[in-house]
């Protein structure tokens, strides 16, 4: 009944604005009802909040009501940001109302009609969230410079939750980063800010923040004392939502804990109070948390009904994101239950969509289910390419899983540190005592036995000089296949690093998106390709230059489509040269051209044009990378940001010419325009 009440609440609360919408009798009583209508329908129907918003801007924007107009875009923001998870908009439209309220900043004072704590909220509001889309988007050193300039304006103006949303933000930022002592700093500065002013919602946030530091690092117990209390603190308040996300990560604690019924229960809970406010999109997040809590207890027919109803919903009302995850999940419990080609279909479903949202972790999701799904109905080419898919994707996502293993050990170590230190020292005195106790037993042994250690050196003199020089040659012989290995799988990182895969995934969302299937198909199949050849060679120690060009020319295609015109390549290769006849190391020439491309292409109007020879020459083979390109200050400062490749090639070559005695080398000579790379390799024919 309460939920009834509470829908009913906000239904009679949307009657009245647009009452007062019809009656009202100028443009700014329209602008603030049209923008309180966005704020009532934003969770439940959010596209309904976009009309209003748009609404309230153009008439805003006609009405000359600067402070309208910047309000509008702040919500137009929001919504770009919560609702269509578009940075790039949401951006702009924070851009706009910064540079709106910085104008009206200047004026207070000398206009009366400005309330200045509207103003400077709104210009602190700005920066804040110009902020939060920086560290949405990773660029974490101009999010805290944003932060740090609204912590300054909150602090002048007395704007008590900016400064607190602040400090949680940066909290956030050095969680992420892996520096846990500054994390909780910076949140208990926000706790201790709510404390102060009165602000409870901002101290229960703090709270949740501190306990998602200690979930992720996995002290579970602590995570819940935090969550509880947080969870008391919104009770108090009526703050319904974050009532609702306090059960959630009551629930992920538990799940956490493997307590599965509890965290069905609180999931459960979370879900019914969402959806008593309408909160649809945190209604299916915790729909489908309670649909994993029950797979995970085996009950995927139960699981199954949840994902089915969250996806409607989510469908439904356009939320974005979720679709992806609630696929995932749905055609894993399908497959769960032996229903294959039920789970097949919806797993496809699920990777276009990631593509299409942008999501790189359910198009890892869905490759790793298709990889499997592919297997078992004897699809044998496609699950090979979805398994590669798979790794490749894991390996641009590890980084955030380092993270957190690293910061789990970090507060770990600092929790304990106290007592290691306790402990070393009773060590330190117990050893010492240790050591005096044992000296005069230690002292008679060495005496008795120096008379048989004499006799004995000479033996071991003679035969320890033969076992050192076997040993020394079994260490060099290991010390060398150990570098081998270790140099080849950094090369096979620095080919395949995170951005170039991330940039080709984009590539082919953004021909889905502009409906131009049969190029994201090409694309798709071409890096399918490019990356299976990477990952085959990765496994060799030589392969024949036919294969290792091969691999180059489908990359620079990759790149060329990407550049859309700015890159053209030319491969020559003399007439008597057999190229299937020739082993070389795989992957040595491609990070010198990733490097041209990466670093020079895109900052000269002129096109790029990269010329590749492969000549004889004395017993060696030399391939040359020749370019157009002007090197000009900017682009040698530019430089050595790529060049761990390029790096990793010349302690190959060293390697090589170690291990075989013969010259094996690398030149970068500057031209007056562009430069050429010359890579010497001693002539290898196969067998």
């Amino acid at each position: 009944m309460a939920m009834l009440g509470t829908v009913r609440g906000q239904s009679s609360q949307i009657d009245s604005l647009k009452s007062a919408l019809a009656e009202a009798s100028n443009d700014t009583a329209r602008v603030e009802l049209l923008m309180n209508l966005a704020n009532a329908e934003y969770q439940s129907h959010p596209d309904v909040a976009f009309d209003y918003s748009e609404k309230a801007l153009h008439l805003a924007t006609k009405a000359n009501y600067h402070s309208g107009i910047a309000d509008a875009h702040g919500w137009l923001a929001y919504l770009e940001l919560n609702n269509r998870s578009h940075t790039a908009k949401a951006r702009e439209h924070y851009v706009q109302a910064l540079s709106l309220w910085t104008e009206l900043a200047k004026r207070v004072g000398a206009d009366p009609r400005l309330d200045s704590i509207q103003v400077y909220a709104g210009l602190s509001h700005s920066i804040i969230n110009i902020g939060y889309v920086d560290e949405l988007e990773l660029n974490f050193s101009s999010a805290l410079e944003n932060y740090e300039r609204g912590i300054d304006l909150g602090k002048k103006y007395g704007l008590h939750e900016h400064v607190a949303s602040c400090y949680m933000n940066i909290g956030n930022i050095r969680k992420y980063q892996g520096d846990l002592p500054r994390a909780l700093k910076n949140y208990e500065l926000a706790s201790e800010l709510g404390r102060q002013h009165g602000l409870q919602s901002i101290e229960g946030l703090s709270l949740t923040a501190t306990g998602t530091l200690w979930e992720d690092t996995g002290y579970l117990l602590e995570a819940k004392q935090l969550y509880s209390r947080a969870l008391g603190i919104h009770r108090q308040q009526g703050d319904v939502i974050y009532v609702a996300a306090c059960l959630n990560n009551l629930g992920s604690v538990a799940q956490g804990s493997e307590n599965w019924n509890d965290a069905i229960l609180y999931y459960d809970s979370a879900a019914v109070l969402a959806l008593g406010v309408g909160a649809l999109r945190s209604y299916c997040t915790y729909v489908n948390n309670g649909g994993s809590a029950l797979s995970f207890l085996g009950k995927d027919d139960a699981a199954i009904l949840k994902y089915e109803e969250a996806l409607r919903l989510a469908l439904e009302n356009k939320i974005s994101q979720l679709p992806a995850l609630l696929l995932n999940n749905l055609a894993r419990s399908y497959l769960k239950l032996g229903r294959t080609l039920h789970a097949l279909q919806i797993a496809e479903r699920a990777y276009r969509l990631a593509i299409e949202d942008g999501i790189l972790l359910e198009q890892e999701r869905s490759a790793e289910l298709l990889s499997r799904i592919y297997v078992q109905v004897g699809r044998d080419h496609e699950a090979y390419d979805m398994s590669v898919l798979h790794m490749l994707l894991s390996n641009s996502l590890q980084g955030d899983k380092v993270h957190k293993l690293a910061a789990r050990s970090v507060m770990k170590e600092e929790i304990r540190l106290e007592g290691l230190q306790d402990s070393l020292s009773r060590a330190n005195e117990s050893a010492a005592s240790e050591r005096e106790a044992s000296f005069a037993s230690v002292k008679a042994v060495r005496e008795r036995t120096t008379s048989f250690t004499i006799a004995g050196i000479g033996l071991l003199l003679v035969g320890g000089g033969v076992v050192a020089v076997a040993l020394d040659r079994r260490r060099r012989k290991h010390c060398h296949t150990r570098q081998t290995a270790q140099l080849q799988a950094r090369a096979w990182r620095a080919q395949v690093n995170p951005h170039f895969i991330h940039t080709a995934l984009q590539n082919i969302n953004a021909y889905v998106q502009a409906n131009e299937r049969d190029l994201a198909s090409s694309f798709l199949i071409r890096f399918a390709r490019l990356m299976r050849a990477v990952l085959e060679n990765a496994r060799k120690d030589e392969v024949s230059l036919a294969e290792d060009l091969g691999v180059l020319r489908d990359y620079l295609e990759l790149e060329r489509l990407r550049l859309g015109g700015q890159l053209e390549y030319r491969l020559d290769v003399e007439p008597d040269i057999e190229l299937e006849e020739i082993m070389v190391p795989p992957m040595l020439l491609q990070p010198y051209v990733e490097q041209v491309i990466w670093n020079h292409m895109g900052l000269h109007d002129n096109t790029g044009l990269l010329h590749i020879r492969v000549q004889r020459q004395l017993g060696n083979i030399v391939l040359t990378l020749q370019d157009n390109l002007p090197y000009d200050t900017v682009n040698q400062q530019a430089a050595p940001d790529r060049s761990n490749g390029t790096d990793i090639t010349e302690a190959r070559l060293a390697l090589l010419m170690k291990q075989g005695g013969k010259r094996a080398s690398v030149k970068v000579l500057p031209l007056p325009d562009g430069q050429r790379v010359e890579l010497t390799l001693p002539l290898r024919e196969a067998a």
